[in-house]
């Protein structure tokens, strides 16, 4: 059970990390202009990793686009 826990909390950093690489490349070279390869490079990760979590780049940037406003 513990080790469960463990993969799940390296699992939701690995996420965490791809999508703040991600937010970062988009704003810094657009949708057209980021790479899977080259965001995968900022989080220090391997490309795979990013395919493995999101399936594409449209679903990555619908992922790192995603906004929580917590309206009243």
């Amino acid at each position: 059970m513990i080790e469960v826990t463990r993969q799940a909390r390296r699992s939701d950093a690995t996420k965490a990390a791809i999508l703040t690489a991600a937010r970062e490349h988009f704003a810094a070279k657009g949708y057209q202009a980021a790479t899977i390869r080259a965001i995968a490079a900022n989080a220090r990760i391997d490309p795979a990793m990013v395919i493995r979590y999101f399936g594409n780049k449209q679903n990555l940037f619908a992922a790192a686009a995603e906004f929580d406003l917590r309206l009243p």
